[in-house]
């Protein structure tokens, strides 16, 4: 046996008899440095210098002996120039370059080590067997023309690391015509929306942001102040605005995410981008003291903007506690609309609000505006059911005509002479009016209702069973998740076929 592998000099030691529970950790120790047992009992050698030490029964003892006995050792001057392979903890073993390193003395010269490294593989040493650093899945007798990753995810395809390698981004994805490569989310806890929205359960700037929109736009709370983080592309945000959009903000600051790709568009980041910079491009420049002389404000046209000088300016936490808007305050007034009224203000003039008056009227006509902007409750199926059912009562009124007019006695004549007769017969044809038209529009009810409840479900995500279909998975071309959902699927729900690539999709 080769004792210059740690495991070998380490399942040496099972000759000792079991004297004590620290026999265990006094092998390991002993393997470690460079010592075996022999076939005399408590009995090492040194592979590296070949002392043997009798009666070890202590590690300080042979350590000290070491040392003083053969000082020269190769193992304890540079253990790095030696060929000794050493024991990989299972963090270190992560690393393709120590994994391969495990390969020492490898039996199997068709497989090579390289290839097994990259699987996720190290050698143990017994055979032909390796295991993964991962699942730590043993796979031995091995046959000629084997691929180890695809052994691997025969035999294990739920291992961290096959889901990795198969979710790595095709080459033949293109994301110029809208084919997203997959990959994998940086922290695949949050990988849902109802995760992230639990995330939130201690969130103190519910006046300020809600929630559900910074779950939605992908992010999940810290437990820290307002700081936020999305689970896919890991970017950290904090300091939110009342007026301030996720979305945006997320496109602004990470356009490079993945998810935010997926399903806001590059359309939609290019845009955010673009206005981004033609914004710092509008931003007038401070004037230093090498500049060009400015134009003072009665020769300058309407529209330039007067410079004020940096000393003038004022910092948002100072314009936040300033008469005014402490009064705003004490009214009453949401603070986020108030700090986002506050810090346009700023940013346009370099001054606060002089006045407790001007700023509630600005934050006042703030929220109107925002309610006037808010989208219509009522669906487009909600709108087709109402049509629908008016084009039923309006039929049942045409039919209800028709019974009226084809009614004994309800001619002119016959009212005339028997009036009695002629208000039964209204009475009668009134009554059987209402009970077609009461028919009729409970048939168009309960079958507009059928219908709405079958594209519903024909529309709806197959895995949360909630929000509207919205990605197709490539290659397989099956469209039955939402955005929100795509991000934690590997394999396809319905052929489970591995997913290269992922197209957001619009359902008209």
């Amino acid at each position: 046996m080769q004792m210059n592998v740690e495991e070998l000099r380490l399942r040496s030691f099972y000759r000792w008899p079991t004297a004590g529970s620290d026999d265990g950790l006094l092998a390991t120790r002993l393997a470690r440095d460079g010592f075996y047992a022999t076939e005399i009992p408590f009995q090492v050698r040194c592979y590296f210098c070949g002392m043997v030490r009798e009666d070890c029964r202590s590690l300080m003892d042979v350590s000290e002996s070491h040392r003083n006995r053969e000082p020269g050792c190769e193992f304890l001057l540079h253990p790095e120039r030696t060929n000794n392979c050493r024991n990989f903890q299972a963090n270190e073993l992560m690393e393709e370059q120590n994994r391969l390193a495990t390969f020492v003395h490898w039996p199997v010269s068709f497989v090579s080590p390289e290839e097994l490294a990259k699987a996720g593989f190290y050698y143990t040493h017994q055979s032909d067997e390796v295991k993964c650093a991962w699942c730590s899945g043993v796979i031995g007798r091995w046959e000629r023309g084997d691929d180890p990753f695809q052994e691997h995810k025969k035999f294990f395809p739920g291992c961290a690391k096959v889901m990795l390698e198969s979710t790595r981004p095709d080459p033949l994805a293109d994301t110029s015509i809208g084919i997203l490569p997959v990959q994998l989310p940086h922290n695949q806890e949050y990988c849902t929306l109802n995760a992230r929205i639990r995330s939130f359960e201690n969130w103190t700037a519910g006046n300020v942001q809600e929630p559900g929109r910074l779950a939605e736009a992908g992010f999940y709370y810290l437990g820290e102040a307002d700081e936020v983080r999305c689970f896919h592309c890991d970017g950290g945000l904090r300091l939110w605005l009342a007026d301030d959009d996720p979305w945006f903000e997320h496109a602004r600051c990470f356009p490079l995410c993945r998810f935010l790709q997926l399903v806001k568009g590059k359309t939609f980041i290019d845009n955010v981008q673009g206005q981004v910079a033609r914004n710092q491009q509008a931003e007038p420049a401070v004037p230093t003291e090498t500049s060009s002389p400015s134009v003072s404000v009665v020769d300058a046209p309407a529209r330039t903007p007067v410079s004020v000088p940096a000393a003038a300016r004022m910092t948002l936490d100072e314009a936040l506690s300033t008469e005014p808007v402490q009064q705003a305050l004490q009214m009453g007034l949401n603070i986020g609309r108030i700090r986002a009224a506050t810090k346009r203000r700023l940013e346009t003039t370099g001054q606060p609000f002089l006045t407790s008056q001007e700023l509630v009227e600005v934050v006042l006509d703030d929220q109107i505006e925002e309610e006037d902007l808010e989208p219509s409750t009522s669906s487009r199926m909600e709108r087709r059911m109402e049509a629908e059912l008016r084009q039923w009562t309006n039929m049942g009124q045409k039919q209800s005509d028709v019974s009226v007019d084809a009614a004994p006695g309800s001619g002119p004549k016959a009212c005339e002479g028997n009036q009695a007769t002629g208000a039964d017969n209204s009475c009668l044809v009134t009554h059987a009016s209402e009970q077609i038209s009461s028919t009729l529009s409970d048939e168009a009810v309960l079958r507009l209702k059928e219908e709405n409840k079958r594209l519903k479900d024909a529309r709806e995500c197959k895995i949360c069973m909630s929000e509207e279909l919205g990605v197709v998975f490539c290659p397989c071309g099956h469209l039955v998740s939402c955005v929100q959902c795509a991000p934690a699927v590997t394999h396809c729900p319905l052929c489970r076929v591995l997913i290269r690539g992922r197209v957001r999709t619009f359902l008209s």
